[in-house]
């Protein structure tokens, strides 16, 4: 390779470095302001604080009735924690968790995600636009700051409280009746029997699979959310539609007893 030719890769790679340039910098621009308003915002503040109160008392609600029973103040507790489901053990806790995501979270996710493009069409129109970047850039830059959000707040909760439910969980005890109907054969070989192995009731890779179902859902209702946003000029009637679409399609879903695919 002669001189001119390396003089001609270089200038062409030094264009597509000020080409990627020129194009990242009104993306992060748009990327870092958005995130910074929702750093402010009270809705996702509120939206922080109370999934970590309700994952600490659904964590203290959740554990065994007889262990519980004994702990001094458990009066107290029974008396301020309401829970839907009894059931004991660190599966259902994160089940329980899990569900507070989908049924109910879900709503702070839509309006927090509903107004996102429809609230400043007049700065996108006038100011934004009429600069150096593009519709591309900015719904970009905004879906990306939302989706950052939403995620980042819900692994901040659900990561520690999976991994102290995943480390607390001990090996799943055999049913009472399914230890009496095992029929023991005596067996002629000299070799000593294996020891029983008892599977925990959390899994690891079970565990990230739930709860990375859960983010993929909740990044869905976010891009589903912007694109309503951009499709509707009214902050209202996004959030509306927004919540008929993942609301209505669950209702008639576990109507039409389609479970698999309904939230």
């Amino acid at each position: 390779m002669n001189w001119s030719n390396l003089t001609r890769l270089a200038d062409s790679r030094g264009r597509l470095t000020q080409r990627l340039r020129r194009w990242f910098l009104p993306y992060s621009a748009v990327f870092t302001t958005d995130l910074a308003a929702l750093a402010r915002s009270w809705v996702l503040r509120a939206w922080f604080a109370l999934t970590v109160l309700v994952a600490l008392f659904t964590m203290l609600d959740h554990g065994d009735p007889s262990a519980v029973s004994q702990k001094p103040g458990a009066a107290v507790l029974a008396a301020l924690l309401h829970p839907v489901d009894t059931t004991a053990g660190e599966a259902a806790t994160l089940r329980e968790l899990l569900k507070f995501y989908v049924i109910i979270w879900v709503s702070f996710v839509i309006v927090l995600s509903g107004g996102t493009i429809s609230s400043e069409l007049g700065v996108v129109a006038d100011s934004v636009l009429s600069r150096g970047i593009s519709r591309w850039q900015y719904f970009l830059g905004k879906w990306t700051a939302r989706l950052a959000a939403v995620l980042g707040v819900y692994l901040l909760v659900m990561v520690p409280a999976s991994l102290v439910l995943w480390i607390s969980a001990g090996p799943a005890e055999p049913a009472p009746d399914v230890v009496a109907q095992a029929e023991f054969e005596p067996s002629e070989s000299t070799a000593e029997p294996a020891p029983l192995v008892l599977q925990r009731s959390l899994t690891l890779g079970g565990v990230a699979f739930a709860v990375g179902q859960v983010a993929a859902l909740l990044a869905f209702v976010v891009t589903c959310s912007i694109a309503f946003s951009a499709t509707f000029g009214s902050t209202v009637i996004a959030i509306g539609v927004g919540w008929v679409s993942v609301y209505g399609t669950g209702l008639i879903l576990s109507i039409l007893d389609l479970t698999n695919f309904s939230p």
